[in-house]
Formats: C-alpha cells, sequence, structure tokens
C-alpha cells in the first residue's frame, strides 16, 4: 500500500491538495507523536530553520533521508531503513519514495513548530469518510485549510480559548462570502467581532 492508498485517495489524488495539506493530512492518520518522534533536529534547530524557509533548507537534506529511510549519495538513492518506515509498515505503507518520507517528516516538523506558537485555536477536521480528527492549529493554517477545503471535502468546526475555562465556538467564512474580495476568510465571534483573518491560495 502506497501513501495515496493509505489516505484513502483515488490514484494522484494528492494533487487534489495542497502540498502541506496532503502531508499534515497524513501526519494526522499516522499519528503526529509517533511521525514527531521520527524527525532528526531538534523543535529550536527546526524553529530557526523555519525562520530563513519553510523548506528548511539551511539543515543537511542528507540527515533528513537518512531519517526517512535513504541513503543518498553520488546520485544514487539506497533504502536503509529507519524508524519512520518501520512505523510506515506498522499502518501497511510498503510503497513510499525518499521524496515522500522527507516531505513527511517535513511538514510533521513545520506542524510542530506551528503548535509551539501562540494564537492556536482548537479545530475539529471532518475527512470525506467520516472520520473526525481534533487537533490545535495556528490561524494561519487554518486560513489555508479552507482555501483547500472545496479540493480536500474537509469540514472544519472551531474554537477560540476566549478565558480561563471558557471555549467560544467561531464562525468560518471562507472563500467567496465576500464577491468583492473572493479569496478572503475570516474566523467570526458571535458577537460579530472577527478573532482572525486572511487570504487563501487562488488554485
Amino acid at each position: 500500500m502506497n501513501l495515496e492508498q493509505f489516505a484513502g485517495l483515488k490514484p494522484n489524488g494528492r494533487f487534489d491538495y495542497g502540498h502541506r495539506e496532503y502531508y499534515g493530512m497524513l501526519v494526522e492518520k499516522i499519528g503526529y507523536d509517533a511521525v514527531a518522534a521520527c524527525i532528526p533536529f531538534s523543535e529550536e534547530e527546526c524553529r530557526k530553520a523555519l525562520e530563513k524557509d519553510l523548506a528548511m533548507n539551511s539543515t543537511p537534506i542528507g540527515v533528513w533521508d537518512r531519517a526517512g529511510g535513504f541513503l543518498t549519495e553520488n546520485g544514487e538513492c539506497v533504502y536503509i531503513g529507519s524508524p519512520l518506515t518501520r512505523l510506515l509498515r506498522a499502518h501497511g505503507i510498503t510503497v513510499v519514495s525518499n521524496a515522500e518520507c522527507v516531505c513527511l517528516l517535513k511538514e510533521c516538523a513545520r506542524i510542530r513548530a506551528e503548535r509551539a506558537c501562540n494564537g492556536q485555536y482548537y479545530v475539529q477536521k471532518r475527512w470525506p469518510d467520516g472520520s473526525v480528527m481534533q487537533e490545535l492549529m495556528p490561524a494561519a493554517r487554518i486560513v489555508e485549510c479552507e482555501s483547500m477545503s472545496d479540493c480536500s471535502g474537509v469540514e472544519m468546526r472551531i474554537w477560540e480559548m476566549s478565558s480561563f475555562g471558557v471555549m467560544t465556538q467561531l464562525t468560518l467564512h471562507g472563500t467567496w462570502h465576500d464577491s468583492d474580495r473572493p479569496l478572503y476568510i475570516k474566523a467570526v465571534r458571535p458577537d460579530g467581532s472577527v478573532a482572525f483573518d486572511g487570504y487563501g491560495i487562488d488554485h
């Protein structure tokens, strides 16, 4: 089974998703904590790298390759196995590429960094197959997920921790709710105030 099959997608169905949405979905389905344990760099190292670029190109790619279960030298790529590939096998995933493993690890590292940031919201996601997942997400990632929801079919419910012990559900207004600003997305509190907003991806 490959990653698309594990995610319940049709062949090449991954292209219906944004890059981060696709690998973020896989991290959730495999298990965030389990994948995070395979990241070859500390949270601080990843945070510093993310300040430069989202791909963390300042970190050695060879270290990511080995953590993904592959050794790349002189233009050749050899499978050597790793805790990540053993984790994938435990989920029945036996067909995977070096690039996919690295993308999975890097997306998990990005999620880990985002979870450490302030301004997170409690989110429930319902996938087209009926499965429901929940996580803490920063506003920027919620906006990105909502932007791609027409492709992924994911529904979201969002709560803000407005005060100690109190959670307030937000209403999410997706793209095209404002004809003058078709990519504008906002989350609104019951009193009409905007908790956060942003612009989706034109796709």
